[in-house]
């Protein structure tokens, strides 16, 4: 009675740590500590691939991780025992990968994941949607099953290598691949849409009466345009290189008015405007170019009242020296 206590408790060892055959039953040794398995998931490219599933299969349970955005993985908590494991790596459009391995405590293992067909892959800086910057295609595919890829950017040519796409506005690629018995595959197409160039501005300004002996103003008025991805309708202000508000404006033109202080003399004023692909155009404004104009020359009061002006000469210097000097 007692033999058969010690059997039925070695075969329930088996259960939990696995074992092989000798004769008329089965023995297992089973460390108590346990092992890690951790390393990479990469495509045939050598790109990390994020959010791939990695589970390590034992004794009718398994332990598991994802791959993060560095491809990184890790799977503790393995049993550590005289037995292979069966380990599997797979991930929704790739190929499932699989191997037996002998986990210790501390073992790396690298997975290559290869896609079901042909994949672009994009290299390049975005904002919005919008690339802002040349981009870097190439293609990871399963090396079994493709045995040519074609692609169409300023006419078809064969992949051998990442091509570079760099002009602007919206690009066409389309591509198919050619299995080793012959058979094409469709054609997948892929659109991209390009802004690398800042809006086009010009400020204009103006200095101005309200009234006839009022104060001086300026006018300032903000063209810009964008025929790409379009103006964003933010405009930044900063006054000295200090952000001061964003303003919602209508484009492709707006005004402004300030009254010509001492304050404003002493100011550059920074025009900041984006396009929606984030690119960006600044204009600026000193005070200084303001205040120096030539004012009552370039903008007298009325054709009449300089007539009159005309037959005084005293006055009107007076008055030009008034008008230089409040400024």
């Amino acid at each position: 009675m007692l033999f058969l206590t010690i059997l039925s408790s070695a075969l329930k060892i088996d259960n939990i740590c696995g074992g092989r055959e000798n004769k008329s039953f089965e023995y297992h040794t089973c460390k108590l500590n346990n092992g890690t398995l951790s390393g990479y998931v990469m495509d045939p490219l050598d790109n990390p691939v994020e959010g791939a599933l990695i589970r390590v299969h034992f004794h009718e349970t398994y332990e598991e991780d994802y791959s993060d955005e560095n491809g990184y993985y890790y799977v503790d908590n393995i049993p550590i025992c005289y037995c292979m494991k069966n380990c599997t790596c797979s991930k929704e459009g790739y190929y499932t990968e699989w191997v037996e391995l002998g986990i210790t405590e501390n073992t790396i293992y690298d997975f290559i994941l290869y896609p079901y067909y042909i994949i672009p892959v994009l290299e390049g800086t975005q904002c919005n949607g919008w690339w802002i910057s040349p981009i870097t295609i190439s293609f990871i595919y399963d090396p079994e099953e493709v045995a040519e890829i074609w692609y169409y950017y300023n006419g078809w040519h064969q992949y051998t290598e990442p091509f570079v796409v760099d002009e602007e506005y919206s690009i066409e690629i389309r591509a198919y691949w050619i299995d080793f018995e012959g058979n094409q595959s469709p054609h997948a197409t892929l659109m991209l849409e390009i802004d690398r160039v800042p809006p086009q501005t010009d400020l204009q300004w103006e200095v101005f009466k309200k009234t006839t002996f009022g104060n001086w103003w300026v006018r300032v008025i903000l063209i810009a345009v964008d025929d790409c991805s379009g103006i964003s309708p933010g405009l930044e202000i900063y006054i000295n290189d200090v952000f001061q508000e964003t303003y919602m404006v209508t484009w492709p033109q707006v005004e402004f008015e300030w009254e010509i202080t001492e304050a404003l003399k002493q100011s550059i004023f920074g025009f900041y405007c984006y396009d929606n692909a984030c690119n960006l155009a600044i204009e600026e404004l000193d005070g200084s170019d303001i205040v120096s104009h030539n004012i009552i020359t370039q903008y007298p009061y009325n054709i009449y009242f300089t007539k009159i002006l005309a037959r005084f000469p005293k006055i009107q210097r007076f008055i030009h020296f008034l008008e230089m000097n409040l400024v």
